[in-house]
């Protein structure tokens, strides 16, 4: 399981939870009856972390596989490539 998901989970478990502390909030607690509203806003930054880092590593496993390394200089080039731009030297057929 990849990070954003748990981190996409962690959030969306959190939230329910820090709405019913926020619901049964006594006023004798003072100041830390607000940290269920830094709790919401945690949760929801938990879910946009989550989202985004999926995101990124559905991208980049995507990229990772339409590239090969050239067997001379061994610097990543597109699949498709026949002569590689770094050294200049004719790739062979795979």
């Amino acid at each position: 399981m990849s990070v954003g998901k748990v981190l996409l989970i962690l959030g969306l478990i959190s939230i329910p939870i820090f709405l019913f502390l926020g619901i049964e909030h006594d006023p004798r607690w003072g100041f830390l009856g607000n940290f269920y509203l830094l709790g919401l806003i945690g949760s929801s930054l938990f879910i946009i972390g989550g989202l985004a880092l999926d995101f990124m590593y559905k991208k980049s496993k995507a990229v990772s596989q339409n590239v090969k390394k050239c067997p001379f200089c061994a610097n990543a080039l597109i699949k498709e490539a026949i002569v590689c731009q770094f050294c200049g030297k004719d790739l062979p057929k795979d």
